[in-house]
């Protein structure tokens, strides 16, 4: 609430982010702060480099991947056009319209499930795959 409708607040929890507002909620949570989107969708998001050492050790560049394509779904650009478009009567009267819709929709949290949720063809993988056999070198 302290920054200007020009600044685009990175919320995974969902209050300010309507990416994360439209994950499903989580079991005991406490109202309003009952949602938690992964990291690797506001890097996929995001107009940051989405590779190591870029990003943090702890997020894996094949689910930052995996997200970036998820965000191509057709019904989730619906949903964040909605919400990030620019407000006219056609946008207006568009999400009056699709409002029922809208709070409807949710995603997955994991960004493979999100893929075959959506029907859209993973990216091909970018770190192996752990088989537990030991790494051989050249």
């Amino acid at each position: 609430m302290n920054v200007g409708l020009d600044v685009r607040v990175i919320d995974q929890i969902g209050l300010a982010n309507p990416l994360a507002a439209h994950t499903a909620r989580l079991d005991d949570g406490r109202i309003g702060h009952d949602k938690n989107l992964f990291p690797d969708w506001a890097v996929a998001e995001g107009p940051f480099l989405k590779e190591y050492p870029y990003i943090p050790t702890y997020l894996n560049e094949d689910w930052v991947a995996q997200a970036e394509v998820a965000l191509k779904c057709p019904a989730t650009e619906a949903m964040l056009t909605s919400v990030r478009g620019e407000m006219g009567p056609r946008r207006f009267l568009s999400n009056l319209l699709h409002s029922w819709e809208f709070t409807k929709y949710r995603i997955d949290r994991v960004p493979l499930y999100e893929l075959a949720r959506c029907g859209l063809t993973p990216p091909p993988p970018k770190v192996a795959p752990y088989t537990g056999l030991p790494a051989t070198g050249p």
